[in-house]
């Protein structure tokens, strides 16, 4: 789940009360007012996985597979579709209008605004948690170890 100054923006998966995975349904991404109501739904075919959401600079990232979707939060649509070419866990907001996305095998640093990537360094696998500090540093989790990155490798 994600928010900005107007509205919480969350995913559906197959996962529901510690059952195994549902392949067998649609992953949905969503737009909550503050008032309780859905105001934006989008459906996603059956087979792709939706994985944490993130709000930065106006867009919100949904990583789907392989794929970032970047939707637009003035216009509520999506405007691109960002192959990443690996399974995506964390996403962490940087400066200005960029994000930190850690893929399987690369961290990678998105420009959302443009949807270019920058690979800045090999990762050992998967993260699923990262965040970054107030005094710049960036750190994630990967099994049991905790990783701290050099902020010169992500030019905060």
């Amino acid at each position: 789940m994600a928010a900005d100054d107007q509205y919480l923006y969350f995913v559906t998966n197959g996962y529901a009360s510690g059952l195994p995975y549902n392949e067998k349904i649609n992953c949905h991404f969503a737009v909550w007012s503050p008032e309780g109501r859905i105001v934006y739904k989008h459906s996603f075919p059956q087979g792709i996985k939706l994985g944490v959401v993130l709000a930065v600079g106006a867009r919100v990232l949904v990583p789907a597979s392989h794929d970032i979707y970047v939707f637009d939060t003035t216009s509520m649509t999506f405007v691109n579709r960002i192959g990443i070419g690996q399974p995506i866990g964390a996403l962490v907001m940087l400066e200005g209008d960029r994000a930190a996305v850690f893929g399987s095998e690369q961290l990678m640093i998105l420009n959302v605004r443009t949807g270019l990537t920058e690979r800045i360094c090999p990762l050992p696998g998967l993260a699923e948690a990262a965040v970054l500090t107030n005094t710049g540093e960036l750190y994630f989790a990967w099994k049991s170890i905790l990783f701290k990155l050099d902020k010169r490798l992500i030019k905060i």
